[in-house]
């Protein structure tokens, strides 16, 4: 199914993969009872009018965090499952006008979508969703998996009937740990010791970005990464700045970038061993 928008492909039974404008995707996992849609995309066009030709169940989306890429969708169905850490996340900024830009930049710099396309934020009804939790669609359970890293509130979705792992950015070929929200590289390296230890029960990681999945090896690559970076033995390679507000805050890559599919870490120096707890700006309440 593919439309101006959305193009849907399946990847197992009763699951598809939803590939976005902005080399974003979400899923959809189909039950007996109702169907989860993990991630929202950046929102171009009408997410909820696409389920909709998928699948006649009933839709409820969960997030795997809040940044714009993945929450754009959510504010047509007007609520979401998500780590309560994220929640101010989410409202970061998410105006049109920078979810847009975030589709040119995956773009490269060009694209057929206009802020027209896109649905401006609005308040979320928003349900609490902690590692540990489970969504039972009928006939098949998900499991909910706490990875705090890229944010303090990261979760990825585990379905043990395709052993495939719904990771959005909490592990890939470019995760990112210097954004505000994001936990330190020891706390990463942490989360991912934990999730190693399922590693054999684990087939494929389809994350939040890209047109194919990641071998589950990708985690003992992140370990050794947090691993260097914790001792100061990583490249530090390929830094770059940041800008917040009227200050940069600089990077680096834990290894040079190249085009595989090894993992990769940027981080930013001051926050190895700790990093601060993303507290929301005032918001001017007539924005949303």
């Amino acid at each position: 199914m593919e439309t101006k928008f959305y193009k849907a492909l399946t990847i197992a039974k009763n699951t598809m993969v939803i590939h976005g404008s902005a080399n974003d995707n979400a899923f959809l996992l189909e039950g007996n009872s109702y169907a989860l849609l993990i991630d929202a995309t950046t929102g171009a066009g009408s997410l909820k009018e696409f389920c909709r030709s998928l699948t006649d169940l009933p839709v409820h989306i969960a997030l795997t965090h809040g940044h714009a890429d993945h929450i754009g969708g959510c504010f047509e169905f007007g609520e979401c499952y998500v780590h309560p850490a994220d929640i101010d996340i989410m409202y970061i900024d998410p105006s049109v006008e920078r979810r847009l830009s975030f589709i040119k930049g995956m773009s490269g710099g060009s694209t057929f979508v206009t802020l027209e396309d896109l649905l401006p934020p609005c308040p979320l009804r928003t349900f609490p969703l902690y590692g540990g939790d489970f969504f039972d669609l009928g006939d098949r359970r998900i499991e909910v998996i706490g990875v705090p890293g890229h944010t303090r509130g990261t979760l990825i979705f585990f379905d043990p009937s395709t052993g495939i792992v719904f990771s959005g950015d909490a592990c890939n070929t470019n995760t990112l740990l210097y954004l505000d929200g994001s936990a330190s590289i020891r706390e990463y390296r942490e989360s991912l010791l934990k999730i190693q230890k399922r590693r054999g029960e684990f087939t494929a990681f389809w994350g939040g970005h890209g047109r194919e999945p990641l071998s589950p090896d990708v985690i003992d690559q992140a370990i050794i990464l947090c691993n260097a970076i914790l001792n100061g033995t990583d490249e530090a390679a390929d830094s770059g700045f940041r800008q917040d507000g009227l200050t940069q805050i600089p990077y680096f890559y834990a290894r040079k970038r190249t085009q595989d599919n090894s993992a990769n870490i940027a981080y930013h120096r001051d926050w190895i061993r700790e990093a601060p707890v993303y507290r929301k700006p005032p918001v001017n309440k007539a924005t949303y």
